[in-house]
């Protein structure tokens, strides 16, 4: 959604010198205004309550379906533009969120999601071999290879971050400075495998059938992990039941 946009049903786009112009719509139902702010720190709101009857109030939380309509179509003409070569980024229209609809995206998005999936769904099977539960091993199978994945947003996030600053013209915080003096685009593997797996440096011991903690038993979390891996040994063992858990190595 670009900044302080208009939107509705009968909106409709051309391109003109490589930009996406958007014409007048006919008379109807203008949406809300929309606006889009960067902040240096994160920060998490809670969603208010709120009765979904009140439609005004439903259009102020959410897209409408015309709004949704639109922002699709608009992003298949930008990905046509890219394809043919015509689009050019601009101050009111950008490719960012877009890359995996061009075919080196897609497959490369597509292959992260295969290679995911079946390390987690192999070492499932190995712990199923063995009879043993270690949920942390999965977790760490998984983050091995979503770590090239990691430092391609990580890139791309600093390559933002910096560029919206640039186009704000104002001046780099302290903190924000500081935040890109210490974040090198060259960030090593081994650096991102270590910031994946922190229980390495935690007190865990990892071999290749265990993972174990050299907290004490009524550590809260050793009670934690108690209650994931028993979780994890009640739905698995469910699923295995019926039939619904197999190997996915061959897909």
């Amino acid at each position: 959604m670009l900044p302080d946009e208009k939107l509705t049903a009968t909106s409709s786009f051309s391109v003109k010198d490589g930009k996406l112009v958007q014409h007048p719509p006919a008379p109807r139902r203008v949406s809300r205004r929309h606006s889009v702010g960067f902040k240096p720190d994160t920060e998490m709101q809670q969603v208010i309550e709120f009765d979904m009857h009140d439609e005004e109030m439903a259009l102020r939380m959410w897209y409408s379906r015309d709004e949704y309509d639109i922002i699709k179509a608009r992003n298949s003409l930008i990905v046509k533009m890219m394809k043919t070569g015509h689009f050019k980024e601009s101050e009111e229209h950008t490719f960012r969120g877009l890359e995996h609809k061009l075919k080196e995206g897609f497959r490369q998005r597509r292959a992260n999601k295969f290679n995911g999936l079946n390390a987690v769904l192999e070492e499932q099977d190995r712990q199923y071999a063995k009879g043993i539960t270690i949920p942390e091993a999965i977790a760490e199978k998984y983050g091995r290879i979503s770590i090239q994945a990691s430092e391609t947003a990580f890139v791309m996030a600093r390559r933002d971050f910096e560029n919206s600053y640039c186009y704000s013209g104002k001046p780099v915080g302290s903190q924000l400075a500081a935040a890109i003096s210490t974040t090198d685009e060259s960030k090593s593997r081994d650096d991102v495998d270590s910031h994946h797996h922190q229980y390495h440096r935690q007190g865990y011991i990892v071999d290749d059938d265990t993972i174990a903690s050299e907290d004490s038993n009524n550590s809260s979390a050793s009670k934690t992990r108690k209650k994931i891996s028993g979780l994890f040994n009640a739905v698995s063992m469910a699923k295995r039941k019926e039939g619904k858990m197999f190997r996915r190595s061959s897909m």
